[in-house]
């Protein structure tokens, strides 16, 4: 039925997930039903088809090439993401990350205050970063450089040109030396992804 060229890589261009995921899942929602180990047939009606290595894909019943030999697109969304891809090298991506949870902060004596988070991973983009903020103004942007090695879009824990992230880890962690000791402050982190996307405000930390 065609083909499909998708480079799931992330060291290539850091976008796979806009691209693959959508398509994946499209493909899953069309075959997957109630039945256990029983699968919907591909359907046609909704398919987009375009030339391998072009730029334009049409729906199947406007296609004028050979079917057999297009590349297979699921839908119109997929159609509409894939084109971009192909014209730009990247696809748009706006989605969410997951805020950042367990916030904690504690008070290092002449030293200002320490405060660490935890974070779930970005499936679809990958964390570019965080923003730390006191009392709801940003106050510090981790990492303060992107890494030493980039291949695609910055993530926050780096990334080898197989895919592993370079050790050592960064910590998920910054230390406030600005605050002044005996003043409480309300601490909460918002998470970046690696287009940038904020996600939302973590539940806030203070010292104790």
């Amino acid at each position: 039925m065609g083909s499909l060229p998708i480079r799931v890589q992330p060291t290539t261009a850091g976008i796979p997930g806009t691209l693959a995921i959508p398509f994946f899942e499209a493909c899953l929602q069309m075959r997957l039903s109630e039945w256990t180990k029983i699968l919907k047939p591909v359907d046609l009606s909704s398919a987009w088809l375009a030339i391998p290595f072009g730029g334009t894909a049409v729906s199947a019943t406007e296609f004028k090439g050979d079917p057999k030999k297009a590349v297979w697109l699921p839908n119109a969304d997929v159609a509409k993401i894939w084109m971009e891809y192909v014209r730009s090298g990247t696809v748009a991506d706006t989605s969410t990350p997951p805020a950042p949870v367990n916030v904690r902060v504690e008070a290092e004596a002449n030293h200002g205050n320490e405060i660490k988070w935890d974070a779930e991973v970005d499936m679809v983009s990958g964390l570019g970063g965080f923003i730390v903020l006191r009392d709801g103004h940003g106050i510090a942007r981790i990492p303060t450089q992107p890494p030493e090695s980039v291949y695609g879009r910055p993530l926050f824990q780096g990334l080898s040109f197989h895919d592993t992230p370079i050790a050592p880890l960064p910590q998920m962690v910054h230390v406030d030396t600005s605050a002044k000791a005996g003043v409480k402050h309300l601490y909460t982190v918002i998470a970046l992804s690696s287009a940038g996307v904020p996600s939302e405000p973590s539940s806030p930390a203070t010292t104790a």
